[in-house]
């Protein structure tokens, strides 16, 4: 039977900040077009993904993605309670643990499954997770590159007037 500790179903919060919130931010900015309107927003996607894994707070990303995307945030509400179960019957529950020191106090951030997997009795708890999170990695990856190709217009993205004037027109129907 398993033990429980503090932070016992933290385990879920790693595939969030350290999966499923990258793949957002990396299939959107693959998705922004021109390499010219790429290069602008680099700096801004490195600190996004900066803050989603070292400090493990996807609430930013979240509203985010709620404004840019209110179904895809749906499919990740379904991924973040299925994020749970499979991590519970995996048994993977590696809890929370601080090392003393406060920047480490950031359960399900990298540094956190740095300082478990330094843990023997937590090391192959934290293989399973970073398998998961490579899985809901992918999975995401796909679904917001699905979702923003062939489930929406683009009025947010980064494309020409005519661009979005175009799939506007067609989407309500032609001209006629």
């Amino acid at each position: 039977s398993l033990v429980l500790k503090t932070g016992h179903f933290m385990g879920a919060y790693y595939i969030i900040n350290l999966s499923i919130m990258p793949a957002f931010i990396l299939a959107y900015y693959r998705l922004m077009g021109k390499r010219k309107s790429k290069s602008k927003y680099t700096m801004f996607i490195i600190i996004a993904l900066l803050v989603s894994i070292v400090s493990g707070n996807p609430l930013p990303i979240e509203i985010l993605m709620i404004i840019l995307s209110p179904l895809l945030y749906i499919f990740y509400l379904i991924l973040v309670g299925s994020a749970f179960v499979i991590v519970s019957i995996l048994g993977s529950l590696p809890g929370y643990s601080v090392n003393g020191a406060l920047f480490t106090a950031m359960p399900g951030s990298i540094i956190d499954l740095i300082w478990n997997m330094q843990n023997p009795p937590l090391f192959e708890s934290s293989v399973i997770l970073l398998v998961s999170c490579l899985f809901f990695f992918m999975l995401f990856y796909v679904a917001t590159i699905f979702y923003f190709k062939k489930c929406t217009i683009g009025f947010l993205s980064m494309h020409s007037a005519k661009n979005i004037a175009e799939k506007t027109k067609e989407a309500m129907g032609g001209i006629d």
